[in-house]
């Protein structure tokens, strides 16, 4: 059982390799999530938009904000038990997102926001289920 199993829906501050040249981040690892990533992409968010406001049954994901200010509101589809947090590019942190776990991703900052979105799966119609939180 992975670390994020264990604990659930977590948010979890990135620790870089810094040197003169810049920084080297490590999004995630196997180890850490207890599964490989399938996809990853990258998300442009305008202000004020929302985007999500669905779950997955099956599918895992992690979030990490590169650019701008988002709010990310978690809804367990099972238990009614709730979480928010902020993220932004300025922080360096993952979110971690569990199945069966609604999630809606809001840009509450002034200018255009991106995230990159590790997938434990491919994009599925049947694993994408409509819930607003």
């Amino acid at each position: 059982m992975s670390e994020v199993e264990k604990i659930g829906n977590v948010l979890v501050d990135i620790i870089p390799n810094s040197d003169a040249r810049g920084e080297v981040v490590k999004i995630m690892t196997a180890q850490k999530t207890g599964w490989p990533a399938r996809d990853v992409i990258a998300v442009s968010t305008n202000p004020g938009v929302v985007r999500g406001n669905h779950y997955h049954k099956e599918k895992k994901e992690v979030l990490v904000v590169v650019l701008g200010k988002l709010k990310v509101s978690l809804v367990h589809v099972d238990t009614g038990e709730r979480k928010e947090f902020e993220m932004s590019g300025k922080k360096r942190q993952m979110l971690f997102i569990n199945p069966n776990v609604a999630h809606s991703i809001k840009n509450i900052g002034d200018e255009t926001a991106w995230f990159i979105e590790v997938q434990s799966a491919d994009y599925s119609k049947d694993d994408d289920f409509v819930f607003q939180t």
